[in-house]
């Protein structure tokens, strides 16, 4: 529960001391969640996890997997 507390946050661009905060947590324990959200999610950034949840959130036409640059604009590759 509250790793998505933490996921819903990251989506809305807060920081892990802003994180903190907000759930009354220590940034140690935000840090251990994003942790653990990026292995679950088999990512290294955090802008991967993003870029798969929002790629997940909102598919397109194409199935690959979101790059740490973020989801592909399929249109302006064809």
């Amino acid at each position: 529960m509250r790793e998505q507390e933490v996921l819903g946050l990251l989506l809305q661009g807060c920081t892990n001391k802003e994180i903190a905060r907000q759930l009354r947590i220590s940034d140690y324990t935000v840090r251990d969640h994003v942790s653990s959200l990026l292995r679950k999610s088999r990512v290294k950034t955090r802008v991967e996890l993003m870029a798969r949840c929002v790629s997940i959130l909102l598919p397109g036409k194409s199935n690959r997997p979101p790059t740490s640059v973020g989801l592909r604009n399929e249109s302006a590759h064809t």
